[in-house]
């Protein structure tokens, strides 16, 4: 009767670990003291995996969305899987990691056009590269990366690669980007980037490697 009432419990228990989503692996135990190995025992301990939320998904596809449609994605060299896969991780240049976009890389592909601020939402990112999009280097006839830095790319707390040489854009570095404190390299040298330097670069502790050459700075 006890025998019983213990299964009933097990079953139960088995039951409600199913339901957590929790997966169980083995792991085996070896005695340090004298070498010998203990097959036989085993710990089991509980790998629960993050849970991927749909709503910041969407987003980061729609963010994805806008930067093709605000650079003439069909004029790309490269844009193999954009629009038409539901599948955002499968896009040409795109990385994800659980997915969640952690790789931007279309670095050289003929973007023209503007970056969009919804590239902010994108917070999972590592490794952002729209660098030498400039079509017609040192002539200015829109065909190429140009305008603003969006400030909302201060958002991007886990950055450690951001670059945007070799375009077109132009006004002020935003003073936002000082947020980004995992920031290893920084390049936006070859722009048309005006006004100081924010000071707020300054907090970027983690920095390497800074290139701002060839804009058009003061102060």
């Amino acid at each position: 009767m006890k025998s019983s009432k213990v299964l009933s419990f097990i079953g139960v228990f088995v039951l409600m670990v199913m339901a957590a989503g929790v997966t169980w692996a083995t792991a085996r135990s070896d005695r340090g003291s004298t070498g010998e190995k203990t097959t036989n025992s085993h710990a089991y301990l509980p790998i629960v995996s993050r849970p991927v939320d749909p709503v910041a998904l969407a987003k980061e596809q729609d963010a994805l969305v806008a930067l093709y449609q605000s650079t003439n994605g069909d004029e790309w060299y490269e844009s193999s899987g954009w629009l038409g896969s539901d599948d955002h991780c499968s896009w040409y240049g795109v990385r994800c990691d659980n997915g969640r976009v952690i790789t931007l890389d279309l670095n050289g592909n003929q973007l023209n056009g503007h970056i969009p601020p919804e590239l902010g939402n994108l917070t999972d990112l590592q490794n952002l590269d729209l660098g030498q999009n400039e079509d017609n280097p040192g002539v200015i006839i829109g065909n190429n990366l140009g305008g603003p830095i969006p400030p909302e790319l201060g958002n991007l707390g886990k950055l450690q690669k951001f670059v945007l040489d070799g375009n077109q854009l132009s006004g002020p570095i935003p003073p936002e980007l000082g947020s980004l404190g995992n920031l290893e390299n920084l390049v936006l040298d070859n722009n048309q980037l005006s006004g100081p330097i924010p000071p707020e670069l300054g907090s970027l502790t983690n920095l390497l490697f800074l290139d701002l050459s060839y804009n058009e700075l003061n102060g």
